[in-house]
């Protein structure tokens, strides 16, 4: 009875009390055989006039999108040390604006401690879930550098085919294991299925990371002292 193509919407509260009762010269049908329901007391005239203005109109939906915003250009290799947190809540306009001004993380080295007031911090916001408190201890011991050419299993996709083979710093990886089990024990049986819950949610927050950058910014000035570097913990496998 209906047409699957609607051709205009009246709101039912914007019509008043007494246009809700139609008869049948109100249902009229059109060349292809549908009937369309005509606003009452419109004439003819009126109501072809009107909906040809609403035809002309090009519904919100199809307008096209506005223009990509421009990314924002990151030239201070200083960039790649800062920590993943500082991505959390902030304008790519003030990052770059602020990189100068942003702690740096120094090279790993072992014994890699975790500092207490990061896992102070973790264990305040995790509502004692083990992969929320992973999380963070992450953000705040990896840098940028780390997670954009690594992942957390070793293994990730850059571009269609092409697989790259690394792994963030195992230094890191395996102290933040480690103080997740003293944190929050787990018996031998179960150990590796709930690690392998962490690193999913460990994976996420990579993958946001690097959305953020990817989106946002524009990284090729300094892509290549990324690279270069000696600083940022890696390990190919």
């Amino acid at each position: 009875m209906f047409s699957d193509q609607v051709k205009y919407v009246i709101p039912f509260q914007q019509l008043p009390s007494d246009q809700f009762k139609y008869d049948a010269k109100q249902l009229r049908p059109d060349q292809t055989g549908h009937l369309y329901l005509d606003p009452c007391g419109s004439s003819s005239s009126s109501r072809d006039q009107s909906e040809q203005f609403l035809f002309d109109q090009p519904h919100p939906v199809c307008q096209p999108q506005a223009a990509k915003k421009t990314k924002v250009e990151i030239s201070n290799p200083k960039f790649w040390h800062l920590p993943m947190m500082a991505l959390i809540g902030i304008h790519a306009e003030d990052l770059r604006h602020n990189i100068d001004n942003l702690v740096t993380l120094p090279p790993a080295a072992e014994p890699f401690i975790i500092p207490q007031d990061v896992l102070s911090s973790a264990l305040a916001s995790c509502l004692s879930q083990r992969h929320r408190f992973a999380t963070t201890v992450l953000r705040h011991i990896c840098t940028i550098g780390d997670v954009y050419i690594g992942n957390v299993s070793g293994k990730f996709y850059r571009a269609p085919g092409h697989m790259v083979n690394r792994k963030i710093c195992p230094i890191k990886l395996d102290a933040l294991e480690k103080i997740c089990f003293e944190f929050f024990p787990s018996s031998d049986k179960d150990r590796e299925k709930d690690w392998k819950i962490v690193v999913t949610a460990l994976h996420k927050a990579v993958w946001y990371a690097r959305k953020y950058i990817r989106n946002l910014l524009d990284i090729s000035a300094i892509e290549k002292d990324l690279m270069a570097s000696k600083t940022v913990c890696r390990c190919d496998i």
